[in-house]
């Protein structure tokens, strides 16, 4: 699985104006941020829970700012696809 984080950039977008703002305060490189928010590389455990007291993200939504953005690689070309739906017909 890989993760997209559009809502995560967005509230560091209205908290801290800049990506690097936030990867200077984790004490990371701008890159290792750029990299953790585009899927390259994971976010750790003690990553997210700094991440959500800085952007003062309230507990009952940390799923959906790091955990809701799964993709599911694909196996060929086109990119990645969406984890299929069962639509219950046949």
């Amino acid at each position: 699985m890989e993760y997209r984080y559009p809502r995560l950039r967005g509230r560091i977008r209205e908290i801290l104006v800049t990506q690097g703002r936030l990867a200077e305060r984790l004490g990371i490189s701008q890159t290792s941020l750029t990299n953790k928010l585009t899927g390259r590389t994971e976010f750790n455990r003690d990553e997210i829970i700094r991440i959500v007291d800085l952007l003062n993200i309230p507990k009952s939504e940390v799923y959906d700012y790091f955990f809701a953005g799964q993709i599911e690689k694909s196996q060929g070309k086109g990119g990645p696809k969406c984890p299929s739906r069962s639509t219950g017909t046949s």
